[in-house]
């Protein structure tokens, strides 16, 4: 296939249960030969836990794992039971089905007991998102296969493994290595829960970032684990910045598509995907992507009962930005599994086999559409998935993207 774009950076937005589309997606784009390309992948929440093992070296067919499904009609690979994780948390503590039931009982919480944050006491152990993702980089099938590169990487430390840690193993194997093997540069988006206030915090394995300097000494799991702790269900991960320990929580809140350009190097493009239809069809009609507007922020202050704060560093992401030309914003929504299958929503309590099935017919119906464009080639595009309908927007908005 024509590459005509320099694709280096995978942007990935959280999404909750949606976040299974992401291996499914994967695999379209690796069979194309255009996975392989990413050397830095980046993602919140959902699509933390997507970026990080991505960048570990995991191929879309262990991805799925995360999930806990080890289906023949999909991928044959031992999983580690995240779905069960999720359901223990949800047997001790209010059971949210949807966002709308999550955001009235946090609403009552916090005006009623006291802060949401305390639903889930911080842990200064090991999170159960932390020992979840320690089960699949450990997996006997995975080392195996990435013997070659983890042969001499003590994998018992993968707890501690720091983002500096891992920006120097990149570096000491080589580009040509970390292709041939799928190591990438990993960052994720947190927020942090200060004594009078939150605010949003990216962490990253990338050196020459404003966010390096803070996040060479934090561990990539403790980090990632933080990213995708849905607040009240998952209790709060403590992250030890500057030998102070800060409970963090999802990243979602400000920056649920941490894409920033801090974290991208001169003449790389980007493939932003994003799980918010709303978001999407919005950044088609205004030419830029919008993570929190102010009436966002008004709903954290009054949900969690505390002071909102952006540092100036976040404004483009957090309020809303622009894609660089030749970038690539795709949205999987919640139709993606198909019409005979129930839609995949946010919180999904435990999506089936069959909702599986059909999201990899229709995904590859969807790449296969947006391969014929030219948009996997050429960027510049935003692209709407609509699941049944295969797609809704193909639209070219080259004039409404910055040069």
């Amino acid at each position: 296939m024509e590459k005509l774009l320099k694709l280096r950076n995978l942007f990935c937005s959280g999404g909750g249960s949606k976040s299974v589309l992401y291996p499914v997606f994967a695999l379209g784009l690796e069979k194309r030969g255009i996975l392989q390309e990413f050397t830095h992948a980046s993602g919140t929440s959902g699509g933390a836990l997507f970026a990080s093992l991505l960048g570990f070296g995991c191929k879309p067919k262990h991805l799925l794992s995360m999930y806990g499904y080890s289906s023949k009609n999909i991928y044959d690979y031992p999983n580690m039971s995240l779905k069960t994780v999720i359901k223990q948390r949800k047997e001790d503590t209010f059971a949210p089905e949807s966002m709308g039931s999550y955001t009235i009982n946090t609403l009552l919480y916090g005006k009623l007991i006291g802060s949401p944050f305390t639903m889930q006491k911080p842990v200064h152990t090991e999170h159960p998102l932390e020992e979840a993702l320690y089960t699949v980089l450990t997996n006997k099938t995975f080392l195996k296969e990435m013997k070659p590169v983890y042969g001499k990487f003590n994998t018992s430390k993968i707890r501690k493994l720091t983002f500096g840690q891992w920006n120097k193993f990149l570096n000491e194997l080589g580009e040509d290595k970390c292709k041939e093997f799928g190591l990438r540069h990993i960052s994720v988006a947190v927020t942090m829960i200060l004594e009078n206030e939150i605010v949003p915090q990216i962490f990253t394995s990338k050196k020459n970032s404003e966010f390096s300097e803070i996040s060479m000494d934090v561990p990539i799991l403790k980090a990632v684990s933080a990213s995708a702790t849905f607040p009240g269900v998952l209790p709060a991960q403590i992250i030890n910045i500057g030998g102070q320990d800060i409970p963090c929580i999802d990243g979602g809140l400000y920056l649920n598509l941490p894409f920033h350009s801090g974290l991208v190097e001169e003449g790389e493009n980007s493939m932003v995907l994003s799980l918010d239809n709303k978001k999407i069809l919005d950044a088609i009609d205004y030419g830029k992507y919008i993570n929190c507007g102010h009436l966002d922020r008004m709903l954290i202050e009054t949900l969690f009962n505390t002071r909102s704060y952006v540092d100036k560093v976040y404004w483009d992401s957090v309020y809303g930005f622009q894609l660089l030309k030749g970038d690539i914003l795709i949205g999987l929504n919640v139709n993606a599994a198909g019409k005979s299958a129930k839609a995949i929503e946010t919180l999904t309590g435990e999506v089936s086999i069959e909702q599986l099935i059909e999201a990899e017919t229709y995904i590859k119906e969807y790449l296969n559409r947006i391969d014929e464009c030219g948009i996997l080639t050429h960027g510049g595009t935003y692209a709407e998935f609509a699941g049944i309908n295969y797609l809704r927007y193909i639209e070219q908005k080259d004039e409404s993207i910055i040069e």
